[in-house]
Order: structure tokens, then sequence, then C-alpha cells
């Protein structure tokens, strides 16, 4: 799976590349793609972050009714 430093990477390739461009279809082109590896980068930055949310939420310790409470099936 690609990081979100990776996306950024591309983006920015992109952008330099637009830049370089010599044809105005080409450079909007490789703009927009600049700008889609930057909100793929935002959007890989907030699954991490989530991510990272998850698995600090579920190594604490677990709440003392979990533990306490026996398990009951409902019929």
């Amino acid at each position: 799976m690609s990081s979100p430093g990776q996306f950024h990477l591309f983006a920015e390739t992109c952008a330099r590349m637009a830049k370089e461009a010599t044809l105005a279809d080409h450079r909007a082109q490789l703009m927009d793609m600049a700008e889609a590896w930057r909100r793929l980068a935002e959007e890989a930055e907030r699954f991490e972050q989530l991510v990272r949310d998850v698995d600090a939420a579920f190594d604490g310790p677990a709440p003392l009714d979990v533990h306490l409470r026996p398990h009951r099936r409902s019929h």
C-alpha cells in the first residue's frame, strides 16, 4: 500500500511536469492529476489517523464491566 508521503511526491511531480508542459491542455491535465494526488494523500493521512485512534482505543484497558458481567444469550 502506498503512503501519504508517496502520494504527496506524485502530486509534486505532476505539478512540476505541469510547469514544464508546453501545451495548455497538458498543463491543465497535469494540475488536475496533482490535485487528485493531493486529495488522495489527505485521505490516506485521515485513514492512517483513524487506524492509530482505533489501535489506541483497543490497546488501552477494557472497561471493568466487560470483564465482570457474564455473557447472556437472549432467546
